[in-house]
């Protein structure tokens, strides 16, 4: 695929003048998915502008159709720094939709991520020990051994940089990973 720094600028207007005039014209899903076939097709050739398709299912709040097109962006060879971005969208949706399989799945992906800060990892354990402590059935979840011996080897391979806060966090996960009630 093509990615966005290849294409000259006069293209990158086209493109974004075709979905900004697809946005202004549509007035519902239904005309939206008339148009999806073309923007898909543009989408493919040229990932970024996965983000204007994003951006019109969000203006609707059709937050699956949101979902699925983040996962289809980041299937494509995109800059670390974006795909951080996206990975952390996703998480914030699914949590919006209370869709937890898709936010720890994205938690964990977003933390996997080569030099990814320690705080995003920090939060990442936050928000996974929060969900662990407030759900019951995900004290008892197969899924959660495998959650959280992921997350803990990342942070404990970032242990010299851990303030206190840091290491509470990673206390409880390994708390967690160890009790199953």
């Amino acid at each position: 695929a093509t990615t966005y720094s290849n294409l000259s600028s006069g293209l990158i207007r086209n493109i974004e003048k075709k979905f900004r005039a697809i946005s202004k014209r549509i007035n519902s899903i239904k005309e939206l998915e008339l148009e999806l076939p073309i923007l898909e097709y543009i989408a493919y050739k040229y990932p970024k502008t996965y983000e204007y398709i994003i951006q019109i299912f969000e203006d609707y709040g059709d937050y699956i159709k949101v979902k699925y097109y983040l996962r289809e962006y980041l299937k494509h060879n995109i800059l670390l720094s974006e795909k951080e971005v996206l990975w952390t969208k996703l998480a914030e949706v699914c949590k919006h939709t209370k869709d937890w399989d898709g936010e720890s799945h994205a938690l964990i992906e977003l933390i996997k991520l080569p030099n990814i800060e320690l705080r995003v990892i920090s939060e990442a354990a936050n928000r996974i020990n929060n969900h662990i402590f407030n759900d019951y059935n995900a004290r008892t979840d197969d899924y959660k051994v495998e959650l959280l011996s992921i997350i803990i080897k990342i942070f404990k391979s970032k242990i010299s940089k851990c303030d206190a806060t840091d290491l509470s966090r990673l206390g409880w996960l390994l708390l967690n990973e160890n009790n199953s009630e």
